[in-house]
């Protein structure tokens, strides 16, 4: 057996900690494995390592032998040993070099010298695959997460390399896009390329995966052959730290009002269009939400939900449409005033140097802030910079400013994306605490099964309408 990737006794510490603690890890040539285990085991350290990044942009104290497609790291040679690695990171919007989707896709052949009708056939394939054809042309910057996510899967489609690196790639994704994204990674195995995944999201990788590696505290935990994995149990699943393998199956029925309420938030009438150049059209007849309940918007990459929320939030200016809340209409800057938005990249609203003063800027009274920091546990927290946070600490920080700014309507763009198993349950608790409080919850999210275990209501959208409103009535 050859393995394109060997660690040896590893360590690895950016200051104090250990990162990676005497890790001992070897992928055999042509395998497919997924990197597993909670936040802060090292998972994003070992992508970094095996994509340069580390030490080249993230220096630290590293020993041990590493060794990857027969060279050394740290490597002598950055650039070339760059041709051979394929990279996608969690936040899609972090690797583009070019505005439109057509440049993106050409960016890597342009610079490596190659004729420009060769360019132009290879995109032409890729685009095929992917769905793309229709896209080219359009600025990146307009399309949805999960259309953001196929160009990037093209772009590292357009030059064959031996090994490929994924870092949370369902993260944006709607179920048909996972179901393309597993016949991709299904495709790269079938060409014998090796690939190297971290994802929390399991289900896609169950008939695609060679084996999981659980990692603990820089340490290999355990490692799960595909056979003993579909075996698992959602109970052992979980006490290893993993999500389910197991669909989760919902029952629904269409949404009727069964309480007078006087406390409602009502849309009537909503349109929006975009430039000459889109032809996405926003229309949705009416929609009433109510205090007390966790509304999921879900559909299809690109079907609206964005837009949806961005002009709820006042950050988009409707072509008609009327809102009220509670009986009072609300004007843009109403809007902006009654609204709350946490986007899904967290740390993009994240602005001071510490949690402290992230919260101290929201906050209006101080025994307002003293629950907030009690019930989201994050006193220990609050000398530490918002960006040094792990992905379950950044969501509850979020869910704190959005809570502190006393807004009636809070909207929440896919909360639980690269969460582990113990932050998604962590996440999940906070959210059915929120059911108590007089506030419209609002939740975006691909994650059918943290939509189950929280939201008692989904609306779902198809190309810029609203197709279904319906309650859930059962979970299994």
């Amino acid at each position: 057996m050859v393995f394109l990737i060997q660690f040896s006794d590893v360590q690895f510490k950016y200051t104090q900690d250990d990162i990676l603690n005497h890790l001992n890890l070897t992928v055999a040539e042509g395998k497919c494995v997924v990197l597993a285990g909670k936040s802060g085991s090292g998972k994003s350290t070992i992508l970094h390592l095996l994509n340069g990044l580390i030490p080249e942009l993230y220096p630290g104290a590293l020993n041990g032998e590493i060794n990857v497609m027969n060279q050394k790291l740290p490597l002598t040679d950055f650039n070339n040993y760059l041709l051979g690695v394929a990279v996608v990171f969690q936040n899609p919007n972090t690797q583009y070099f070019t505005s439109t989707v057509f440049s993106e896709l050409a960016f890597t052949l342009e610079n490596l010298g190659v004729d420009p009708t060769q360019i132009e056939l290879e995109i032409q394939k890729v685009s095929q695959k992917f769905k793309l054809k229709d896209l080219l042309d359009k600025k990146i910057e307009t399309l949805s997460g999960g259309e953001k996510q196929r160009v990037t899967f093209a772009a590292i489609s357009m030059l064959d390399r031996p090994l490929y690196l994924f870092d949370e790639p369902s993260s944006n994704l709607d179920e048909a896009a996972l179901l393309d994204l597993q016949t991709f990674i299904c495709e790269l195995k079938q060409a014998g390329k090796t690939v190297v995944i971290v994802d929390h999201r399991l289900l896609y990788l169950k008939n695609v995966a060679d084996e999981i590696i659980i990692l603990e505290d820089g340490k290999l935990k355990e490692c799960l052959s595909l056979e003993r994995l579909t075996k698992c149990t959602t109970e052992e699943m979980n006490e290893l730290g993993l999500r389910s393998l197991v669909s989760n199956v919902q029952t629904v029925q269409p949404y009727s009002k069964k309480t007078i309420s006087t406390s409602s938030f009502v849309i009537e009438d909503l349109t929006y269009d975009y430039d000459k150049k889109h032809d996405f059209h926003l229309d949705i007849l009416s929609c009433e939400f109510f205090p007390g309940e966790i509304v999921g918007i879900i559909g299809a990459n690109g079907s609206g939900k964005t837009t949806f929320s961005h002009l709820i939030c006042g950050l988009l200016k409707s072509k008609t449409g009327t809102f009220t809340l509670d009986k009072r209409s609300l004007k843009l800057k109403d809007l902006l005033r009654q609204s709350f938005l946490v986007r899904q990249d967290v740390h993009l609203q994240l602005f001071f140097e510490t949690v402290e003063k992230e919260l101290m800027i929201h906050s209006k009274t101080e025994a307002e802030y003293q629950n907030i920091l009690t019930k989201l546990n994050l006193t220990h927290l609050l000398k530490r910079h918002p960006q040094t946070l792990s992905g379950g600490e950044k969501q509850r920080l979020a869910i704190a400013t959005a809570l502190l700014s006393n807004k009636k309507v809070l909207i929440f763009d896919e909360p639980t994306s690269g969460l582990d198993f113990e932050s998604m349950k962590q996440v999940t608790e906070l959210f059915n605490w929120l059911k108590t409080m007089d506030l419209y919850i609002l939740v975006i999210s691909h994650d059918t099964e943290f939509l189950a275990a929280c939201a008692n209501r989904q609306l779902t959208f198809e190309k810029g309408s609203l197709r279904y409103d319906e309650q859930i009535i059962r979970i299994c």
